[in-house]
């Protein structure tokens, strides 16, 4: 009787588990759907709500057959009080991508120039109320380090988050209102923002998210939500998901269910998941920092010549050529071996100390064999 429970369960687990799709990655994803499908008698346009703007997008699998489809993000917004970027530290890019609520566009903090200490200033068209901030990283990033939080209340900067270590895109603090807020963020290594968004209270600027795709009479579909990075997806050619004229039909999302499959994405596949690994694209399982400074030694460049120590052949010593004439892995800047020729043919010593041997044998042979006077 145990046996008949335990395989029940086994088996309703199993419906959950999505089908393998081997150009779906679909780990990264965190929360699932499966919305309750209308009657169709064609191929017809049909849409969802999701309760939160998806920062990495969706992925919406056809049941039966595992195959991923095309889709159309609608985003509606309602423009109560539009945040810009008022200032920032050295960026690399339009600073103005960071609040333009496009997951396609990025800005990079300057690590070259900003020492990893970088800052941003955020200005409401009014004051508004806040007690959070998103912070959306584009792909293999990693987490700043720290993060500290002020705003300019009564002509007076008031510090609302002292500085404090950062695990989380998804920072809360005391609810405050104010007009301009100021963001500091340590950072030891790339530091690039899809977008950051403080949390209006009053009412954020984006009312909702609509998802649409078509679908297919008597199949059954899951989207996957609540991504951690970009996920690696490849869709077939897309028809047309809007116009004027176009029948749309709304579904009814369903209740979330956790992904079975979730994985927190590891780019360099060295057991330390993105948002915590100090070298997000360079292997590093010891995560060795020996200054501390957020960056691992792996993807140093101590010496400055434009190679990380992971693969400069001299980290200690500044050899963009990486000139390694005897070939054997240190490069020429820093081998102080005298003979180059022995050690790129370590044979060669071993051959002239078998000669010398066979000398020195052949030498006691004969001073045996010669006779005494």
């Amino acid at each position: 009787m145990n046996y008949i429970k335990t395989l029940s369960i086994f088996i309703l687990a199993l419906s959950f588990i999505p089908y393998v799709y081997a150009d779906a990655d679909l780990t990264v994803f965190e929360t699932i759907y499966k919305p309750t499908m209308a009657e169709l008698k064609k191929p017809t346009v049909v849409s969802v709500q999701l309760p939160a703007y998806e920062r990495y997008g969706v992925a919406i699998i056809e049941e039966g057959n595992a195959t991923p489809q095309p889709w159309l993000e609608i985003r509606k917004y309602e423009e109560k009080n539009k945040i810009s970027v008022k200032d920032t530290s050295v960026i690399i890019g339009d600073k103005s991508a960071l609040t333009d609520l496009d997951i396609n566009t990025t800005a990079e903090f300057d690590i070259d120039h900003d020492n990893g200490m970088a800052f941003l200033e955020l200005e409401g068209e009014k004051e508004f109320t806040s007690n959070s901030l998103e912070l959306s990283l584009d792909s293999h990033v990693a987490l700043p380090r720290t993060i500290a939080l002020s705003a300019l209340v009564n002509g007076q900067w008031k510090t609302i988050i002292a500085e404090k270590n950062l695990d989380s895109t998804y920072v809360t603090f005391p609810e405050t209102t104010a007009k301009t807020w100021r963001i500091d963020f340590k950072h030891g290594q790339l530091l690039r923002f899809r977008e950051i968004q403080m949390i209006d209270k009053e009412g954020e600027s984006m009312k909702g998210v609509e998802i649409r795709w078509l679908a297919r009479p008597q199949l059954t579909y899951t989207i996957y939500t609540d991504a951690q990075t970009f996920p690696q997806i490849k869709t077939a050619e897309a028809g047309t998901l809007q116009g004027k004229d176009l029948e749309v039909i709304s579904l009814a999302l369903g209740d979330p269910i956790p992904n079975p499959t979730f994985m927190e994405p590891d780019d360099d596949n060295d057991g330390v998941p993105n948002l915590r690994d100090n070298c997000v694209s360079i292997k590093n399982t010891d995560q060795a920092d020996i200054d501390s400074n957020g960056r691992g030694d792996a993807c140093e460049d101590d010496d400055g010549d434009g190679l990380v120590n992971s693969i400069d052949n001299c980290p200690q010593h500044p050899n963009s050529s990486q000139i390694d004439t005897d070939a054997d892995g240190l490069g020429d800047a820093c081998d102080k071996e005298e003979s180059r020729l022995t050690e790129k043919n370590p044979w060669l010593p071993w051959v002239a100390m078998s000669i010398a041997g066979l000398a020195v044998i052949a030498i006691v042979v004969q001073t045996i064999k010669k006779p005494a006077k």
